[in-house]
């Protein structure tokens, strides 16, 4: 069915647009999260604020699959 379908979203150019602002809101945080754990040095906290990036970049590049591979049933 692909992403939006269960959820309203109609076409696929909206759906990839919630993926953008997911991706973007979702950077912006954890960068907040990383210039501050730089400033108290904490690397083990900076560390797992780049495996919460990674995981931001990895669910955008599934729904932006997802929103290109919609199909109406």
């Amino acid at each position: 069915m692909g992403f939006g379908f269960q959820t309203g979203v109609r076409s696929a150019r909206v759906a990839f647009g919630f993926a953008v602002y997911t991706l973007v809101l979702g950077t912006v945080l954890v960068l907040v999260g990383i210039i501050d754990f730089i400033g108290t040095g904490e690397l083990l906290w900076l560390g797992l604020m780049v495996l919460i990036e990674a995981a931001f970049i990895y669910g955008f590049i599934q729904l932006a699959h997802q929103a290109r591979n919609r199909r109406s049933t």
